[in-house]
């Protein structure tokens, strides 16, 4: 995996073997964005729920922003599966979208996927 800093990666499949969680929980996709002095855990979950119905063809990102522990820090792995195997599937901020275009559309932020 190639990590670029402001560069989001699909990590999807690696944390789907790292933490059975994600799958459980019906996350579609989950992705990771290295920054100066954070980075960011998003996760991509299908049909948004309210009360007893889901919400058709709709999306939620669940971001959670993970502080680095100096400015700068590189991701590396080890760094991401430490990052997937203790996640608390807390989120910083979330965002709904109708659909999965505009979901990607806001992970991507326009800096593009390494």
């Amino acid at each position: 995996m190639k990590f670029e800093f402001a560069k989001t990666t699909n990590v999807t499949t690696y944390a789907f073997t790292n933490n059975s969680e994600y799958e459980n929980n019906g996350y579609v996709s989950v992705f990771i964005t290295p920054d100066v002095n954070d980075v960011w855990l998003v996760r991509l979950r299908k049909e948004v729920r309210y009360g007893h119905g889901a919400i058709e063809g709709s999306y939620i990102v669940e971001r959670d922003k993970i502080s680095n522990d100096y400015k700068g820090q590189d991701m590396n792995v080890n760094r991401l599966k430490n990052i997937i195997v203790d996640d608390e599937f807390e989120n910083w901020d979330y965002y709904v979208f109708d659909n999965y275009d505009e979901a990607i559309e806001r992970i991507d932020g326009g800096y593009g996927f390494s």
